[in-house]
Parts: structure tokens; sequence; C-alpha cells
């Protein structure tokens, strides 16, 4: 798995960047995560996240905002500034990730659950977690987890897939250990 130091490493992995997603709904901070990837024009971008009236505005320094509502109400969506703005704005957003949100992902059930999956080969199914799963431990999850593989290898479930370890980019305590085997592959069902 891709090290997490930024908002940037989570869009090296797309299970990684829908967990993280979903901890932001949970968190109602998604709208930084969406702001940051966001490559629309100006004018896109201002109305979904800057604007008093967007439905998705992130909190930015008041010399961000004023510096882009006033382009803005001036209607000059090809001004250079923009871009200088938004790439500030975001790096505003990415940097407040780091100090707060992160630590908090980092330590979430939907991660924990992630790399539980790939621990065992599976994909990540939904970043999704009802209220009920998070009262699961992580014990519980993880033995729910060691039965379903035992129904597999039983052939007692329909679950069949090939998984290339190696490709999972796991590496330390969570994966294969440096001068082990995996063997490349492993069939399950």
């Amino acid at each position: 798995m891709a090290e997490i130091n930024n908002l940037a490493d989570l869009n090296k992995d797309p299970n990684l960047l829908m967990a993280a997603m979903s901890f932001a709904q949970k968190e109602f901070n998604a709208e930084n995560i969406m702001f940051y990837f966001d490559k629309g024009n100006a004018q896109v971008q201002y109305q979904k996240y800057i604007s008093s009236n967007a439905n998705s505005q992130v909190n930015l320094p008041a010399s961000f905002y004023e510096a882009m509502s006033k382009l803005a109400q001036a209607n000059d969506w090809s001004n250079p500034a923009w871009s200088k703005l938004l790439a500030g704005a975001k790096e505003n957003v990415a940097r407040m990730w780091r100090a707060d949100v992160k630590n908090r992902f980092l330590k979430s059930k939907k991660l924990s659950y992630l790399i539980a999956a790939r621990r065992i080969s599976r994909p990540f199914l939904s970043p999704s977690v009802s209220e009920e799963e998070e009262e699961f431990d992580h014990g519980s999850f993880l033995l729910e987890i060691d039965k379903t593989l035992g129904n597999v290898h039983r052939g007692e479930t329909d679950l069949h897939f090939v998984a290339d370890i190696d490709s999972l980019g796991i590496s330390g305590p969570l994966g294969p250990q440096p001068g082990s085997s995996t063997g490349g592959h492993k069939c399950l069902g």
C-alpha cells in the first residue's frame, strides 16, 4: 500500500482513495478531498467549492476567499491569477488535512479494513461501513474473514478470484517479508 503522507498519496490507489472519501464523508469534510483532486476550470471550481453559495464549500483563509471572490464578481475567469490562487488554496486544504484528518484516517476502521482485506489478498469490496460494522472490533472482523476463507477452501462458497500478491504493494508486517516467497499468485476457491 502506498505510504500516506499527504492528499496526493491517496490518488495512487483507487481503493485507498475510496476509503479516505468514505471516512471523510462520515466526518463531514469530503469536500476537501473533492476540491483537492478537482481538475475543472476556475469557474467550475469556484462555484462548487469557494463561493458562499457552494454546496461543497471548503474552509479557506480569507485572503484566498476574498481574492477569488473579487475575480469571480468581475467575471474574470481567464485571469492567470486563478491558477496560482487555486493551487495555493489546494495546498492549504492539503496542509489542513495532514495536520488534522490524516491521523484520524490512519487510525480508522475503514483503513484497517482495507489493510486486512489486502493481507488476505481480497479486493476491498466497499468503502462504506455501516454503523453496526463500526462497532466491530478488529478481532471480530478478522475472525469473520478467517471463517469466510475457511469456507472458500472447503468449497462452501462461490467466491473465486486470483490475486497477484506481489502486485498489492504490501511489505513489512502487513505483507511478504524480505526473502520470503509468495509464489506470485494465490488462488482461492
